[in-house]
């Protein structure tokens, strides 16, 4: 090998050691719809916070694990249940029908989310790129309430509401894991927006249905090199 070929190979591994090395602290903010899988229930609001540490690498890629607090959810189906008084009776109308209200349960969950993201960026122009993402995530549950409101079988004012902490309630699951999923448009290689979803693997409950969620992102993206 002659000493041309020599310092041409230790240029180019030089240089992919800068790109293995080069790194990015991002912080990004969220928000939109949650809910589980299955007809049985409806979307409520979402919301991430938190940030990431990027690694790039040759050929456009990277990778970025991260930590963020992920408010997640679902609600019921609204359930038709009787009217009752006082002492539980069932109430009827003046034709003797009975009356009939609306039973509205709500379910809040707060995760802390670890994602471990893999990413491409496509150039489109002079420092602007769309970024595709997906990897795996682990989370665990840390807060959250499960509201209702309108159960008439209950007493005195718990049959207009009451609430119960989430990952307290018998048969549920603070740990989920699953896949995310994203596509961003980069611009100055300072901010991004973009689009994410999330797909759990794990059932809330034994009976019930999976996270899923989806947010639009806005991320500010510091250098380190």
């Amino acid at each position: 090998m002659t000493l041309k070929h020599i310092i041409l190979s230790l240029s180019v591994m030089a240089a992919g050691t800068v790109a293995v090395h080069a790194q990015r602290v991002n912080f990004t903010i969220g928000g939109g719809i949650s809910s589980h899988t299955g007809s049985s229930t409806d979307n409520v609001g979402a919301f991430k916070l938190g940030a990431s540490y990027e690694y790039e690498i040759p050929g456009n890629f990277s990778i970025e694990p991260g930590v963020f607090f992920y408010a997640k959810g679902y609600k019921d189906k609204n359930e038709s249940v009787y009217m009752r008084d006082d002492k539980g009776n069932i109430v009827n109308d003046e034709d003797g029908n009975p009356l009939m209200g609306v039973k509205n349960v709500s379910t809040g969950k707060f995760y802390v989310e670890v994602p471990v993201m893999a990413n491409y960026y496509l150039e489109v122009a002079p420092l602007h790129y769309i970024e595709f993402s997906a990897g795996p995530y682990a989370a665990v549950g840390v807060g959250g309430k499960r509201k209702t409101r309108g159960d008439t079988d209950k007493n005195l004012q718990d049959r207009f509401y009451y609430e119960k902490s989430t990952f307290k309630e018998k048969g549920t699951r603070r740990f989920d894991c699953g896949i995310s999923a994203g596509v961003a448009y980069e611009f100055n290689r300072i901010f991004a927006v973009g689009v994410q979803t999330d797909f759990g693997f794990i059932n809330f409950r034994k009976d019930g249905g999976k996270n899923i969620s989806g947010i639009l992102t806005f991320s500010y993206r510091l250098r380190l090199d």
